[in-house]
């Protein structure tokens, strides 16, 4: 469905070339936040619920953010209401969030010893498709910075800082808050590549047409390190392929302003604000000299990044057939909606 976003969509959990990252557990623990862990249902129901409140929410008006699942395309694994965060409760995975959080049972499964079984023999594969995936996202990753290291001699990094300077002056201003959130604009999971390129009407973004990362990295920094000082909120979201934990995306959600990478690895096909190309720090010579490097690591890129997707989503299948064995498939939700809505309601949230 379409959501009245307040921020861009984004992800708290992906799959790296360095392994699985999961940040659920710091927005749990984040000063003045309240969560809701929903229990006792398998992921993709816990999903499909939080898919029907969102449903529920819209047509009451009230104003929530969606977090995106890696796993389930195009579908809220989490719901933000103002300082509420609610999610499954299998996502939160620190025994401090866990001990913050106000958990609401919503099914009471009992696995026969046979599903434990059973459970135990479907883990081993699909540990093994992870691990293969992640190898695919580790030779991605190898690629890319095989054509950042061909064109970054070349970039001026005085010309970088400068057009940061005149984007921080002519953009920025003073801010209250200071805070700092992570998450993810790109995620790979079991539905493989997933962008929540869905952006706010009334937002300004930046694109940067930067192929081989050249200069984005280094500008992002700046401008992350400007904001901090201006004490501006910032939504600032990394690169799942970098093992470096490059920024590849910033989100200054009180100036409705956003900076975007477009790249091999994604493309925004929306029409941004204005549009800043990495051909401006990269003569043409080095891109000719090093053409036939980066025309072979953008096909290797390509490749692991088709893998790694199989691999994942393989191993995502198993889950859900895990899941189900322990769990259950509860089939009609609304019980647990209306458990979910009274609930809201008893905390003033509704």
């Amino acid at each position: 469905m379409e959501y009245k976003l307040e921020c861009p969509g984004f992800f708290l959990r992906t799959e790296t070339c360095t392994g699985p990252v999961n940040r659920f557990d710091a927005a749990a623990l984040a000063p003045e936040r309240q969560t809701l862990a929903l229990e006792g249902l398998p992921m993709a129901a816990s999903v499909r619920l939080l898919g029907l409140l969102a449903d529920q929410l819209t047509r009451m008006e009230v104003r929530f953010q969606p977090v995106f699942s890696p796993d389930f395309p195009g579908e809220p694994e989490a719901l933000l209401i103002g300082p509420l965060l609610i999610l499954p409760g299998t996502l939160l995975t620190d025994p401090d969030a866990r001990l913050a959080a106000c958990h609401l049972p919503l099914a009471h499964p009992c696995p026969s010893r046979e599903a434990l079984e059973q459970t135990a023999l479907l883990r081993s594969h699909r540990e093994r498709l992870l691990r293969q995936g992640r190898l695919y996202l580790l030779t991605g990753a190898a690629a890319r910075e095989e054509c950042r290291q061909a064109v970054c001699p070349d970039a001026d990094p005085r010309k970088i800082r400068r057009l940061g300077e005149r984007l921080i002056s002519q953009e920025f201003a003073r801010g209250e808050s200071g805070t700092v959130r992570e998450g993810w604009l790109t995620a790979v999971g079991a539905a493989g590549q997933q962008i929540a390129a869905a952006f706010p009407a009334d937002w300004r973004i930046l694109r940067l047409e930067d192929p081989y990362g050249a200069f984005a990295p280094e500008l992002l920094s700046q401008l992350s390190a400007a904001a901090r000082e201006y004490r501006q909120e910032q939504l600032v979201c990394r690169c799942p392929f970098a093992s470096d934990g490059t920024i590849e995306h910033l989100f200054l959600p009180a100036l409705r302003l956003g900076f975007v990478t477009s790249n091999h690895f994604h493309t925004f096909p929306d029409d941004p604000q204005r549009v800043i190309n990495a051909r401006r720090f990269v003569s043409a010579g080095t891109l000719r000299r090093e053409k036939a490097l980066l025309l072979d690591r953008k096909r290797l890129q390509r490749q692991s990044l088709t893998g790694a997707a199989r691999s994942l989503a393989e191993a995502g299948s198993l889950s859900r057939e895990m899941d189900t064995l322990l769990l259950g498939d509860p089939g009609d939700l609304s019980g647990a909606l209306a458990r979910v809505l009274a609930e809201l309601e008893q905390s003033g949230v509704l």
